[in-house]
Formats: structure tokens, sequence, C-alpha cells
């Protein structure tokens, strides 16, 4: 069983669902939607948040100026304030440097998902301060599973995407 998660951080944009909502008893997602047929997209979701809560991932981007900046970003799927929370990493000793930045929290959250995938939304994270006309950011997860929609075991990879007006 092969599961990969993405994680998209975008800095503006949106999508427009038809969707169920749900009580947010727990801090999870509150939209649910399933494209094209009936694959329980919550009851999936729940099952996978009862094997793992959450997870930190480490990720080095290179920047145009063939700069690395390495972060950190921990997911909690469900009962944390902020959903995604984005650490900046010292490359020499591996150390956070400086504040760790909310990336989404579970307000305004949604989730949608096929016979083998969903992707989760966390809306309404910290303000861009000089850039990006001061937009909240977002993170957008996908997870890909396989065997009609199981879910078992995790393996990521993160594609981080800006996008302006």
């Amino acid at each position: 069983m092969k599961i990969t998660i993405c994680i998209t951080t975008l800095l503006l944009g949106s999508i427009l669902l038809c969707h169920a909502e749900s009580e947010n008893k727990y801090n999870c997602p509150t939209r649910f939607h399933s494209i094209s047929g009936d694959f329980d997209v919550q009851g999936r979701f729940d099952e996978m948040v009862k094997a793992n809560r959450g997870m930190t991932i480490r990720h080095k981007h290179v920047r145009v100026n063939n700069k690395e900046e390495e972060y950190d970003y921990t997911i909690a799927f469900c009962g944390a304030k902020n959903a995604v929370i984005q650490k900046d990493i010292d490359e020499g000793n591996g150390k956070q440097i400086g504040e760790p930045r909310s990336l989404g929290t579970y307000k305004n959250s949604s989730l949608v998902g096929g016979e083998d995938w969903m992707f989760i939304m966390y809306r309404e994270g910290q303000s861009y301060n000089s850039h990006c006309h001061n937009a909240r950011k977002e993170s957008w997860i996908n997870v890909r599973c396989e065997d009609k929609g199981e879910v078992k075991k995790f393996e990521h990879y993160i594609i981080v995407g800006i996008r302006f007006p």
C-alpha cells in the first residue's frame, strides 16, 4: 500500500466546491465533497487520522539565486490550533531559526476526494508581511491512496507553488 502526500503552499487562490458541512468538534476540515461518486471521503479521512494524527516533513527549496533554504512542515490533520506550521531550519546545524509560521488553520478548511485520493485545503494562515498584498497563507495537501483508497503507509513529497492575482 503506497500513499503520496503533496503539500502546496499557495499565496492566493480558491476552489469552489459543492460540499456538505459537518460540525467541527475536533478541529478538522468541515466541508466534504466526493468527486463523481460516493467514495466516503469523510470516512477515509477519519481512518487516516486514526492511523496518523500528524507528521513533520523536512524539505529544501532551491531559489533562483541557487541558495538552498530548508524548512520543517508540521501537519496536524486534526486537533491543533494551526493545521500546518512552517519552521526555518539552519542548514549547518539543523536547528530552528526564528519563529514558526502558520500556513493554514481549520477555519474554512475543506476536504475533497475521489476513488483513490483526498485533497485537504487549510486556509487562513498568517499574512505575508511585505509582499503578495498581505494575503493569508494556505496549505493544500494531496493524499494519494492505493487499493481502493485504503490508507496505511505514508510516503510524501512536497511541492511549493506561488500564484499571483
